[in-house]
């Protein structure tokens, strides 16, 4: 059966369930306790007729929720396959408006529903905005890169059947790469060419990608090489059987995988001899148009970009005053800039470079997570079960992996939240930076806000995987300042950390808009980062591409935790004393990501003392 039949056919299936007979009145369900009347067990049938139309169509997904089918592939990557996406969510809006009557339904299932269709007009959002930018770049929707990490970090390999499924998605890379190929020449063709530093990275990454041993020459293992080896030798299993393994997977990386690589590799380099300077989304046909709507598809907010510049530079004035006060107290003078150089230039706020120092940073960090985790009750009505750990990154990572980063607890529970932090070159990572970091990803940061949504129990399996920068960053944001309010930050300098890491946000309020709406240079972006945060120039650079090829993507932390702020700010003044931090921390977590449209509606409704079910 061809792929656009399918489509039809899982569209189709779709579509009957709802013709048929009308169902009794439901009581209420133990396993979806939202469900109190026939339109909520409509709606509830056509949420999961639809997620099983989603699920069959994402492997990586039934990976990460440990689902047998499927192991042996990957979801492609072609425009192709963009448009029958397109053209899934748009069927499924069509029929969840015709078929459900939103006033027939419960406080719950009003929420569901609007949600929901949120989700699908944002998809549709998603795809235009898609069609009409980059296809990828080298830090945004990359297949080349993301998936080998993925086969890492993901593909567990338990039995023969894991580690074959393994091999086959080796050799099946190569068709990824050639799907990323096209789209971007498709683009090419319409004016649509990435930013000119992306050529020179997409290249070296890739051919890092395809070196090592079986791939090469060289001493050291391909990386993809040593995760298989080592994953398989974990087996119960003959030892022929194994050599028969890992003779396949030699093949499959020697033989497809690298020259596949080498080749993609070749291409962006023809590429990149014709480019000239691109250094953001202006250059793309309608660029301004794309700005504004990468804007409302990052924060779900609808801001003007030379606003959001002007309150950038508002910010980052207000959070420099702040700091100079510690400078003062201090006694030193200089820059802001100069003055976190002279931090990390203090011996006693830097990890040694050794394994003792090493253990020192995992158990200090390790440590601020405890301390919070004890305070959590008081601020929060529900808390997460899924403990959170933090791990190092893998020696062979750490120079791809360079900055802290949160890796979700498994769809199914199965397994803690990881905060996964790098211990290469610690004279890199100050103590006075590590406990905002910590509180940013662990809790009461990402892993909280994740770990809430994730264990939410009775509801669509829609709600507890929807996602938003814009409200999630922002969080991760707010919960920095939030720990002080919880008694973090004890020490002056931790507390300089913290208002260095809302200054940096500040910055990319004015860098992003400066690169994609003001039409600065690199240089330009770069040198107000460097003057601003202290960072050096090439780390400067490092960011400033980044947020070049994320347009909007920098905006979400800040926008989002001034939105938090506002809006419990506001409720504050509302109630007076009647106001209360943990129902209003419940009001922005217990339901999952929500877009702040939504959020906000819910907190006027709380303190307007009106329940859901009053709308």
């Amino acid at each position: 059966m061809s792929a656009a039949r399918q489509l039809r056919t899982l569209l189709l299936a779709g579509f009957l369930w709802g013709c048929a007979t009308t169902p009794p009145e439901p009581a209420v369900s133990t396993t979806t306790p939202w469900i109190r009347s026939a339109e909520d067990r409509r709606l509830n049938a056509l949420l999961e007729a639809h997620e099983r139309v989603r699920l069959a169509r994402s492997p990586e997904i039934q990976t990460l929720m440990g689902l047998e089918g499927n192991q042996d592939r990957w979801t492609p990557v072609s425009d192709a396959r963009s448009a029958e996406d397109a053209a899934l969510s748009r069927a499924q809006l069509a029929e969840l408006t015709a078929r459900i009557h939103p006033e027939r339904l419960s406080g719950a299932g009003r929420l569901n529903f609007r949600l929901y269709r949120y989700k699908l007009e944002t998809d549709q959002r998603s795809w235009r905005f898609r069609q009409g930018s980059y296809a990828f770049t080298r830090t945004f929707l990359d297949p080349y890169a993301q998936r080998p990490q993925f086969l890492i970090d993901r593909h567990r390999v338990r039995s023969v059947r894991d580690a074959e499924n393994y091999i086959a998605r080796l050799r099946g890379l190569p068709a990824i790469l050639h799907d990323a190929l096209e789209a971007t020449a498709s683009r090419r063709a319409r004016g649509i060419v990435l930013p000119a530093f992306n050529f020179a990275d997409i290249t070296q990454t890739a051919r890092q990608i395809a070196s090592g041993r079986p791939c090469d020459t060289a001493v050291a293992d391909n990386l993809l090489w040593a995760d298989i080896r080592d994953k398989v030798a974990s087996l119960d299993v003959a030892a022929t059987e194994k050599q028969r393994l890992l003779d396949d997977a030699t093949r499959a990386l020697r033989d497809e995988l690298c020259p596949a690589y080498r080749a993609f590799a070749d291409r962006f380099v023809e590429w990149g001899r014709a480019v000239t300077r691109n250094d953001g989304l202006w250059a793309v046909p309608n660029g301004d148009a794309l700005y504004r709507e990468a804007i409302r598809l990052n924060t779900t907010l609808d801001l003007d970009p030379e606003a959001i510049h002007r309150l950038g530079l508002s910010e980052v004035a207000r959070i420099e005053g702040e700091i100079r006060r510690h400078m003062r107290q201090a006694s030193f003078d200089g820059s802001v800039a100069a003055f976190f150089d002279w931090i990390s230039a203090r011996p006693e706020l830097t990890f040694p470079n050794t394994d003792a120092g090493r253990v020192r940073f995992e158990s200090v960090a390790t440590s601020y997570i405890e301390r919070i985790r004890s305070r959590l009750p008081a601020y929060f009505a529900a808390l997460p079960q899924s403990p959170v750990i933090v791990r190092p990154v893998p020696p062979r990572l750490e120079t791809i992996v360079t900055s802290p980063f949160y890796t979700p607890m498994p769809r199914d529970l199965s397994g803690p939240g990881i905060y996964n932090i790098n211990l290469s070159r610690l004279e890199d990572r100050p103590i006075w930076q590590l406990e905002a970091l910590t509180y940013h990803e662990a809790i009461p940061g990402h892993h909280l806000q994740v770990a809430i949504a994730t264990e939410m129990r009775g509801m669509p399996e829609f709600r507890r995987t929807f996602a938003n920068c814009g409200f999630q960053e922002g969080w991760a944001l707010y919960a920095e300042g939030l720990a002080r309010e919880m008694g973090g930050y004890d020490d002056r300098y931790s507390e300089v950390g913290r208002l260095q890491s809302e200054l940096v946000r500040a910055v990319r309020l004015v860098v992003d808009t400066g690169i994609h709406f003001k039409r600065w240079t690199q240089d330009q972006a770069a040198g107000y980062f460097a003057a601003h945060t202290g960072v050096s120039q090439a780390l400067a650079h490092s960011n400033v591409e980044r947020f070049t090829n994320w347009p909007g993507q920098a905006l979400c932390y800040k926008l989002g935790e001034l939105e938090i702020r506002r809006l419990r700010a506001e409720a504050e003044a509302a109630l007076g004393p009647r106001f209360d931090l943990r129902n209003f921390h419940s009001l922005l977590l217990d339901e999952g990501v929500m877009p702040f449209a939504m959020i906000e509606q819910r907190i006027r409704d709380w303190m307007q003392g009106r329940s859901a079910a009053e709308r």
